[in-house]
């Protein structure tokens, strides 16, 4: 049960500095890791589409990595799970 709650997919509502997300609750690490690609690569209007893991996981593919996200994902990540945790 414990690695259930690890995975980016699984819903839990989650609150990350925000420096990463800008004060907002979201619904799993996976919704939270493409947020934050999404808004660091300047395409707010996908960012705020998603409304689930899975459109998370949908919208992130369409989303173009700035340089900014790129430069250090695992670390973002793992901040994001440690909140879940």
């Amino acid at each position: 049960m414990l690695f259930l709650s690890l995975e980016s997919l699984t819903a839990y509502q989650i609150s990350i500095p925000v420096k990463y997300l800008f004060g907002l609750k979201h619904r799993s690490a996976e919704h939270a890791y493409q947020y934050v690609k999404a808004k660091r690569s300047g395409d707010i209007s996908r960012a705020t589409e998603i409304q689930s893991a899975l459109d998370a996981k949908k919208i992130g593919n369409m989303v173009t990595p700035s340089p900014s996200f790129t430069d250090n994902p695992v670390s973002l990540m793992t901040e994001i799970i440690e909140a879940k945790a």
